[in-house]
Formats: structure tokens, C-alpha cells, sequence
């Protein structure tokens, strides 16, 4: 599961579906606001600063500056440690937390890619959850509490075999209506029988 999940396909789902980024892209391939309002990048590109939306976890926790400043440095901090080699974060990179609604991202140089691929790529974790659960400690093995911002939560997991999304109202971008509901089959006749 996010965050430890290396294979592009499934982190797509997590990151869209169930663990919202502070922006992400539009099917025009332009970068749109999700719990992000704005951003402003500095003259230089080594400072950018997001104004965050009111959205909250799927345990009914705000999201908050801390969040957004523990979820990417520790998975910065992590790739660089060897482990979520997907995340490629700048080594250099710090988050300070402005205010109650403002971060803003700092690298020793600057760095394109975070704006364009790795911010839209990664979640927002709620701290406190996953600190409890392990992740510090063991990175790579945790109970992982399964919580994020994103439109949907997770209602039922079963390890290959299906998951089960829920609407998640706590969302500032999108509305989603529907329950989805995810199946593994372990073959092609499997998916024809069901």
C-alpha cells in the first residue's frame, strides 16, 4: 500500500483515488489545485510556496502544514535512505511551515521536477497516524493505518483479492458520489465467470 507500493499503476490509483497530492494534472495535462489553493515559486526556483485548502483526513483529522512538512520530508528522507526509490525528492529539501495554511518547499537548488513529477505524484499523509503505526522506525514494514485525503476511503481491504472506496466528503476538489469497488482475478476465465 502507499507509501511503500513501487509500481506506477497502483500508485496512480492511491495517489488519485484514496491519498490527494497538493496538485495534480488534469487530463489537459495542466497541473490543477487539490489541496493546494495556489503557488507561487520564487525568481530563483528554489522556494515554493502552497497555500492549502480546508480538507480533512479520512479519520476526520485536519490536513495541516505539519502533515505536509513530515510527508515529504520523511519520504525524501526515506529515498535517500535507500528505500521508496519512486519518490527521486531532492536531497536538500526542507519544509517550513509558514502558518496554519502555508508551506513552503526549499531546495539548495532549483528543482523543476518537484513542481512538474514528484509533487503531483505523492499524497499528503496525516502524521500522527502513521507515526504511531511504525513508519520511522521500521519504513518498509508497518501496520499501515490506510488513512488519506484523498475523494475515496477505504471502507474494506482484502490483500489480493478487493478493496472497497467509499465516498470521502473531506475532499476541496473532488465530489464523488459513488462507491467503487476493486477486484483481483487471478486469471482471465476467473474475470469471464464473474
Amino acid at each position: 500500500f502507499y507509501p511503500t507500493v513501487g509500481d506506477t499503476d497502483s500508485l496512480g490509483l492511491y495517489t488519485q483515488l484514496t491519498h490527494s497530492p497538493l496538485l495534480l494534472y488534469n487530463s489537459d495535462y495542466e497541473r490543477v489545485p487539490v489541496l493546494a489553493e495556489s503557488w507561487e515559486v520564487s525568481d530563483d526556483g528554489t522556494e515554493t510556496t502552497f497555500n492549502l485548502r480546508d480538507a480533512t483526513f479520512h479519520n476526520g483529522d485536519p490536513v495541516t502544514p505539519e502533515d505536509v512538512k513530515w510527508t515529504y520530508e520523511f519520504l525524501s528522507e526515506q529515498y535517500h535512505a535507500g528505500n521508496y526509490q519512486w519518490t527521486a525528492l531532492p536531497e536538500s529539501l526542507t519544509v517550513e511551515v509558514v502558518d496554519d495554511s502555508t508551506v513552503t518547499f526549499v531546495t539548495d537548488e532549483p528543482a523543476p521536477t518537484l513542481l512538474t513529477a514528484q509533487l503531483p505524484t505523492f499524497g499528503v499523509l496525516p502524521r500522527d497516524p502513521y507515526v504511531d503505526a511504525g513508519i520511522e522506525e521500521n519504513p518498509t514494514d508497518f501496520d499501515d493505518p490506510m488513512i488519506g485525503a484523498g475523494p475515496y476511503e477505504i471502507a474494506t481491504y482484502n490483500n489480493q483479492e478487493n478493496i472497497e472506496l467509499q465516498p470521502h466528503d473531506g475532499n476541496p476538489q473532488f465530489d464523488v458520489e459513488s462507491p467503487i469497488i476493486m477486484t483481483l482475478y487471478d486469471s482471465v476465465s476467473a474475470v469471464r465467470r464473474a
